[in-house]
């Protein structure tokens, strides 16, 4: 028979023991009812032999594929479920659907980079599990932009179990310029990804307003036994609307930002966003004008600053001289 019937199989035989209220099973029974969804299915006549029963009551008492093994119970009244909320598989989910996890689930595989690989291994063999193979899987139709050998990824499960249960943190933290590390005790709020690089949202002990830390920068992640966990005082999400990047810049205020892009750079800016606030003010095909409202920080400098000559902050000024400032000293380089 084939994979596809011993599916059929396993699903019959998973819908029969969560029929609590049927009771044990006998052998003749349940041939009974795999021999019905076979013929159901194919539309063909179908039988199943004792022997094949036994090898598919094995196979689930073992784990398919690696799976949790099913608590099937055999005794003198026959075959049922040890624990009766035990559920093998997932609702059934029609073809479309089948398509749609497919595909969704060939992107999940693409963040099996991000430190996350054994939950979901566990997840994708979970679903695949429930879902047709009647055809071959399909390609992926999306790829995301990744660093797979970027340093800090192995932290990402203990600091998302951290934000999850309020716990907070003591992290050993060694930044760039620093000559020897340091302990941190922080209050995780959020883990947030940006430039290719990750970063741990959160309130540090000692420190007034939110921070960030770059997890490739941090090289230990322990429990904090002492402080209770201090939920955040502004909402983040709003936050980081005022914001490009992850630098909450202390003192800042949100203000208008203008800008003239020349030449065709400006249709990158006008189909892709430099911030949610964007407007454009002017465009006549050869000048783009654009309207933001959002606090300085140091991304939107490096931002602005990857348009080279096709960009002009025409305001504020205390922006525009600190572009001017770090193009002439770019300009000692050369």
């Amino acid at each position: 028979m084939s994979i596809s019937n011993q599916l059929i199989r396993y699903r019959t035989l998973d819908r029969c023991f969560q029929r609590r209220h049927h009771g044990p099973w006998s052998k003749e029974d349940l041939i009974e009812e795999l021999s019905a969804a076979l013929r159901e299915e194919s539309r063909t006549a179908q039988s199943v032999s004792p022997r094949t029963l036994a090898e598919d009551i094995r196979n689930m008492r073992n784990g398919i594929g690696g799976e949790e093994p099913a608590p099937i119970v055999c005794d003198a009244d026959g075959y049922y479920y040890e624990d009766p909320n035990f559920k093998y598989f997932l609702s059934p989910v029609t073809a479309e659907e089948t398509e749609v996890l497919q595909q969704v689930l060939l992107v999940l595989q693409q963040f099996q980079g991000l430190g996350l690989n054994g939950p979901l291994d566990k997840l994708v063999r979970r679903v695949k599990k429930n879902l047709r193979q009647e055809r071959p899987a399909t390609t992926p139709a999306i790829e995301f932009e990744q660093v797979p050998a970027y340093t800090g990824t192995q932290h990402l499960q203990a600091l998302h179990r951290a934000i999850h249960h309020r716990q907070v943190l003591q992290l050993t933290y060694q930044s760039f310029d620093a000559a020897r590390s340091w302990q941190e005790t922080v209050h995780p709020y959020l883990l947030k990804q940006y430039n290719h690089r990750w970063f741990l949202i959160g309130l540090a002990s000692g420190r007034t307003g939110i921070s960030n830390f770059a997890l490739d920068r941090i090289l230990v992640v322990e429990p904090a036994a002492a402080p209770a966990f201090q939920p955040p005082a502004t909402d983040l999400a709003a936050r980081f609307a005022e914001i490009i990047g992850v630098t909450f810049p202390d003192g800042e205020p949100v203000q208008e930002v203008h800008l003239r892009f020349y030449h065709d750079r400006g249709q990158y800016a006008r189909t892709k966003p430099l911030h949610p606030s964007q407007q454009i003010t002017l465009h006549d095909g050869e000048i783009l004008e654009l309207r933001l409202r959002l606090r300085l920080n140091r991304e939107l400098e490096t931002q602005l600053l990857a348009f080279g000559e096709d960009v002009e902050v025409l305001a504020p000024a205390a922006l525009r001289t600190r572009l001017h400032d770090r193009l002439r000293s770019a300009l000692t380089r050369y």
